[in-house]
């Protein structure tokens, strides 16, 4: 059977071993490899050894040889009586020249082993990564700096924490390594440079920390009573989840209220206060809306919520009172001439007054405004010459007050005004100005006010 020496390293720390070529060998030398493992049917292998050439005692134990994950010798420290021997050597060191003699036995069988190994320590650096995962929880981790040294083309071993999960080949899709993330969960990526022998490791490569939904964007609900009573105030909640290891920052919620509702209190938090506004027939329900931010700024879903305003039956406008305006003071009109009436009323709550319902004279008109404006009618010598005007105010809940007292106004006739001097024309008289005994005959006024 024959044997060979061999190495792998990271950086200046070495592990050198002796392997023999059997095809019944199994390779288990470096655990990198483990993804694409050689098996071979192999019972026993045993070995008393002894390393010469190595100055001082800079062997390597198993922990850093682990963490480093290089060949274990299955001892606590890997010296020159052990196989592989680790050693950390000098910095500046690039020339190794070692001899191994003693004995291995595999499958029962003792082989004399008395070999001399000569190898170059060519650094290979360390890469820089980067990685970016869509909102599928599929992330794709590419190498941003490669390294440089050893020999080419490059392996990339990835490693899960210190769990390797891919090699990729430089050669192929530029060794970008494609990982799906389950759970929601942690994942920390790092990954070394091997050269093309598989011997020859570069130092880990930065870290790239990754979370499962670390790009899902959060989701959001409001919470709060489907109706409230008009003029109290109402609560409305904002129920929030964030993915990934993002949060909900505390003024992370942007609230859009209906019109007609007030903020109290909460605006940019997940607990808002409002004002409930008076109930209106036009528009009984408020439409709420809340958007989260998580602390990526990655917006939530548009979460919508109405709430009802209650109906009070007891709320109702004040009994209007009436003043005259523009009457000097007094309380009658010149015929034909503007006046004004205006209402003093009050809508409860958080109510408006939307119309005045006027009976002037028995006939009724609307106004939106509180004040009645009209002509005076005629004066009449023969009739009562008052105008009598009430109101009923009516709220934006179609409720409607009292009617109120009524208002007289009396109207006064236009002494300015008066008639022409009449004149006069007999008729039937055949354009004559004279008349025939015992005939009938007309004489017509003419005159104007």
């Amino acid at each position: 059977m024959e044997f060979e020496v061999a190495h792998e390293y990271v950086g200046h720390s070495c592990a050198v071993y002796v392997e023999p070529l059997s095809q019944t060998y199994v390779d288990q030398l470096v655990k990198k490899v483990m993804i694409s493992e050689v098996r071979h049917d192999v019972r026993q292998v045993n070995h008393s050894l002894k390393w010469y050439g190595l100055e001082g005692s800079n062997y390597i134990d198993s922990d850093i040889l682990t963490e480093l994950d290089l060949k274990q010798c299955d001892d606590s420290v890997c010296d020159d009586t052990k196989n592989p021997v680790a050693y950390q050597f000098q910095q500046g060191q690039e020339y190794v020249s070692l001899d191994v003699l003693g004995k291995m036995t595999v499958n029962n069988k003792e082989y004399d082993i008395n070999k001399k190994y000569n190898f170059v320590i060519e650094l290979i650096s360390a890469p820089v990564i980067s990685g970016k995962c869509d909102d599928e929880n599929v992330c794709v981790f590419s190498v941003t700096k490669d390294s440089e040294g050893g020999v080419k083309p490059y392996n990339y071993y990835w490693y899960d924490g210190y769990q390797n999960v891919a090699i990729t080949k430089s050669t192929v899709d530029n060794g970008d390594f494609k990982y799906e993330l389950k759970d929601n969960l942690k994942y920390n990526i790092v990954m070394s440079t091997g050269d093309k022998f598989g011997r020859n490791y570069s130092e880990d490569s930065n870290e790239v920390v990754v979370y499962a939904d670390m790009y899902k964007a959060p989701t959001v609900e409001i919470l709060s009573e489907d109706a409230v009573d008009e003029g109290k105030q109402a609560l409305l909640a904002a129920e929030a989840v964030a993915y990934g290891n993002k949060t909900i920052q505390k003024d992370g919620y942007n609230w859009t209220v209906p019109e007609g509702w007030e903020i109290v209190s909460g605006q940019g938090t997940n607990l808002l206060v409002v004002k409930v506004p008076g109930y209106s027939k036009d528009m009984p329900k408020g439409k709420f809306s809340v958007v989260a931010t998580d602390s990526e700024g990655i917006e939530s879903n548009v979460a919508t919520k109405e709430v009802a305003v209650l109906f009070d039956s007891s709320l109702k406008p004040t009994k209007p009172s009436l003043v005259a305006a523009d009457l000097n003071g007094q309380k009658d009109v010149v015929e034909k001439k503007q006046y004004k009436v205006t209402a003093l009323t009050t809508a409860n709550g958080d109510r408006k007054i939307v119309k005045y319902i006027w009976k002037v004279n028995g006939e009724e008109s609307e106004t939106t405004t509180s004040v009645f404006t009209d002509v005076a009618p005629i004066y009449d010598s023969n009739g009562e010459n008052k105008i009598k005007v009430t109101v009923i105010a009516v709220d934006s809940a179609n409720q409607r007050s009292e009617e109120s007292a009524e208002l007289q106004i009396d109207v006064k006739t236009n002494t300015t005004i008066k008639l022409t001097r009449p004149s006069l024309s007999a008729a039937d008289l055949n354009g004559q100005k004279d008349v025939v005994e015992k005939k009938e005959y007309k004489v017509t006024a003419y005159s104007a006010s």
